[in-house]
């Protein structure tokens, strides 16, 4: 991975992680303090609740029981043996009227008498009929249970009312006279606790010791029971009840005569429901932290890397070759005071460069007239030598021959001796060369006494490209010389030519001088291949094979050059690579 995006998704990552852990620790800090604090509150609310709801239904309890006993419902009316019921229903709806005159209004009225006989009045109608039996049937058969306190119960034939139930006893006789039911609205105790609800987004229920539901709309279908059993379980008060698919947060409290059970509940979402909001809002604050981040990650990375990437292309364009535009643009931090010490480097690098380039000029130029004069130095050596062996041996054909071999041999010595003497060019072409070497080997074969065959295999192609001035003749020589001259008979001298590719992939002329001679042992071969010698460290004829080596690698190039094999008794080949160049020095 490049440094860029290494330092872009460090620091994206290293914020994005504070980021989270601050935005966990302060929603944990934020729930924790929002449960303590509701808690607390709603604790003291419904404590406050219960006091308020038990005062107020027994205060309702013992008005109602006053009322019925200083009418004497009972004794003057229901119980009585010539009652009338046309009276009983007289005297019991003027006694609901006379109630709803001055206090909170009774919405129907039951009267169970002591022989099971129900007396109902409804106050909207002024009707004493349409009896809900579901409500007289619960009266006739729990009328032995009922105590003499009250109990309150709803019924789901009528939703919209709660009925106080309680026993009748005289309190002259002590005996027990009946039962009623007084229906009144739930909006009578609920309105007290309404507005609490609307505040804090709860919702307040009262349950009889039954669990049942008396006061309290729960429009989410909950099971209130359920609910304060797990409450009372959990032993936790700030850990919220789970219920269906959301949990709440639960408080209780029973009245001192046991008689209800208030219970607060406010769902987790109207609970954290301004937490949800600051964490909306966080999270967008983040996102466009995140985002400012990652922008001035990518800025600082960008600016860290261009100098690093600058600094990369020049030492690629450095390791081309390039010199002309090593310059690169620095900053004034850290990397910039790498790239000054590059760019120092590189001129001083330039330099030394440039210095080893002439310096190697130089002495390519001083090894070139050394070589030169060397060469010169072994024509002079040479060319006397050979003329005066060659002179020697036609005189001694002149006495034992006719005057034709004579003519041939002068003629062939003629042509060497004006190529020795008269050619001034630094290269000819295969040809011309070839033609040289043609006359000297026709004057060894002379010398030889017919022992010597030469054969030629030339690629006509080949032949006019250009090839230094006498450049075959010294190893032609040395193929006589240290090859063939020792043999009695069969003495075979094969040149040949050919194209082929250069080491380039460039065209490329190949010349092969071959011999049948004696041939080298390795150690021989190797030291005889050794290039590195001169004049003054070798005087034998080893040196024309140096010198044409040393030529050609001067002209030429590294790439192009001579090599030699050989083998014990089977001979020599000497092979020379040189680049195919026309008459004004180019590729073909």
């Amino acid at each position: 991975m490049k440094i860029g995006k290494k330092i872009l998704l460090t620091s994206v990552s290293l914020i994005t992680a504070g980021i989270l852990a601050a935005g966990g620790i302060i929603s944990s800090v934020y729930i924790r303090r929002q449960l303590d604090s509701t808690g607390v509150y709603v604790e003291t609310l419904v404590d406050q609740i219960a006091v308020n709801i038990g005062t107020r239904t027994r205060e309702y309890e013992d008005t109602m029981l006053n009322m019925v006993q200083n009418w004497d419902l009972f004794g003057s009316y229901l119980n009585k043996k010539d009652s009338n019921i046309y009276y009983n229903r007289r005297a019991v709806a003027s006694f609901v009227n006379q109630r709803n005159t001055s206090r909170s209004p009774i919405l129907d009225f039951y009267a169970l008498d002591n022989s099971s006989v129900i007396t109902y009045y409804d106050y909207k109608t002024q009707s004493f009929k349409d009896v809900n039996q579901e409500i007289a049937d619960y009266i006739r058969v729990n009328r032995k249970v009922i105590p003499k306190g009250a109990i309150w119960r709803c019924f789901a034939s009528e939703s919209e009312k709660v009925y106080m139930i309680r026993s009748i006893y005289s309190p002259v006789r002590l005996e027990y006279d009946g039962v009623i039911a007084v229906g009144i609205s739930r909006d009578l105790f609920e309105r007290q606790f309404l507005a609490l609800e609307q505040s804090k987004n709860g919702k307040v229920t009262i349950l009889n010791p039954e669990g049942e539901v008396i006061f309290g709309r729960n429009g989410e279908q909950l099971n209130p029971a359920s609910i304060l059993e797990k409450s009372r379980e959990s032993g936790d008060s700030r850990q919220l009840i789970r219920s269906g698919s959301r949990s709440y947060l639960v408080r209780n409290k029973e009245t001192e005569d046991k008689k209800w059970n208030v219970i607060y509940l406010i769902n987790e979402q109207e609970l954290f429901g301004p937490m949800n909001q600051m964490l909306v809002a966080i999270l967008i604050v983040c996102s466009a932290t995140i985002l400012a981040a990652v922008i001035c990650a990518a800025v600082i990375s960008g600016s860290i890397t261009r100098g690093i990437r600058q600094l990369y292309d020049h030492i690629q364009r450095l390791k081309q070759g390039e010199w002309t535009t090593l310059s690169v643009p620095y900053s004034k931090d850290e990397i910039g005071q790498i790239t000054i010490a590059f760019n120092d480097m590189a001129v001083s690098l330039q330099d030394m460069v440039e210095h080893l380039a002439r310096q190697k000029l130089e002495t390519e130029q001083a090894e070139y007239k050394a070589l030169q004069a060397e060469y010169g130095a072994l024509q002079a050596r040479v060319n006397p030598h050979f003329i005066f062996n060659a002179m020697e041996s036609l005189n001694a054909v002149a006495k034992l021959n006719g005057q034709d071999t004579i003519a041939s041999i002068c003629t062939s010595l003629g042509r060497l001796m004006r190529v020795a003497i008269n050619r001034r060019k630094s290269t000819v072409t295969l040809k011309e060369e070839l033609s040289y070497v043609s006359d000297y080997l026709e004057v060894q074969k002379f010398m030889m006494e017919d022992r010597l065959e030469v054969f030629f295999d030339v690629e006509p192609q080949a032949e006019e490209y250009q090839v230094p001035s006498l450049l075959l003749q010294p190893l032609v020589e040395n193929a006589v010389i240290h090859g063939v001259e020792n043999l009695s008979e069969g003495a075979v001298i094969f040149v040949s030519s050919d194209l082929i590719a250069g080491p380039k992939g460039e065209a490329a002329v190949v010349i092969q001088i071959a011999d049948n001679g004696a041939g080298m042992d390795e150690e021989t071969l190797k030291r005889y291949c050794d290039f590195s010698v001169s004049a003054e460290e070798d005087s034998s004829s080893h040196f024309g094979l140096v010198s044409v080596e040393k030529r050609i690698k001067i002209l030429y190039g590294q790439e192009y050059g001579i090599t030699v094999s050989s083998q014990v008794g089977k001979g020599t080949v000497v092979k020379v690579v040189l680049p195919a160049l026309d008459r004004n020095g180019g590729f073909t």
